[in-house]
């Protein structure tokens, strides 16, 4: 799994493909902080939202590395195939949390925030970070690493995703009740930034949710990436 790995990590970086998605991020970040005296947690929860759609790119970048003989090669030599995905979902969220240590550092070198920064922001951070990373990876991957969307709307299918999930909130309040499990289906982007902003404490039936998402959701992208593989 490591020399996989490393593999994955060389053959991300010489394709260039991790620079479209990462010069865009940080270009954000170097916006989003042109201002000074900004609030802390505020800003730290838009920054991780911006985050899940670039992961969800980057994420879908990495799962297309190979075509063809290679990836069939490389399936071979791995002792079950979904440690094929699981050293592609290292690899994404190694590049994700580097991206969120750029966001995390820049703002605390260039003086941005009006308030010291404590071990709370510092947890809510890294929580809100950490959980839109794992679902661009799920998203990314489902759009793929699977034969979701197939491969003429993959793309347009994962933007469409993104953006149904951002607003999910405003989707659930024009939906009739019939139609509100839609809504269920979707990462909850704004129970996270709720929670960055007001603590992890304050909602714990939220976290319980946020943690059967995403253990139902990789779950889910185990089992299409195993049928879609068994087929090719």
């Amino acid at each position: 799994m490591k020399s996989f790995i490393h593999y994955q990590l060389l053959s991300l970086f010489h394709s260039l493909k991790w620079m479209p998605p990462a010069m865009l991020y940080i270009a954000w970040i170097f916006t989003q902080y042109y201002y000074k005296n900004l609030p802390m947690a505020d800003s730290y929860s838009i920054s991780a939202v911006v985050l899940y759609p670039i992961i969800v790119w980057n994420a879908m970048s990495v799962f297309n590395l190979e075509k063809g003989s290679e990836k069939l090669m490389l399936l071979s030599y791995m002792p079950k195939r979904q440690h094929f995905l699981y050293g592609k979902i290292i690899v994404v969220f190694l590049a994700g949390a580097a991206l969120a240590a750029i966001s995390f550092f820049m703002p605390l070198l260039l003086g941005i925030f009006n308030e010291p920064l404590t071990i709370q922001h510092i947890v809510h951070f890294m929580y809100g970070h950490v959980v839109f990373i794992l679902f661009g990876i799920f998203t990314g991957g489902l759009f793929s690493a699977t034969n979701m969307g197939g491969k003429k709307y993959s793309w347009s299918g994962s933007a469409f995703f993104v953006c149904a999930a951002i607003v999910s909130t405003k989707i659930m309040d024009v939906l009739p009740v019939a139609l509100k499990w839609i809504v269920w289906s979707l990462p909850p982007v704004g129970t996270v930034t709720n929670i960055m902003k007001e603590g992890i404490t304050a909602h714990p039936g939220k976290n319980i949710w946020i943690a059967v998402y995403l253990i139902i959701g990789f779950m889910v992208l185990i089992k299409l990436f195993l049928t879609r593989e068994k087929v090719n």
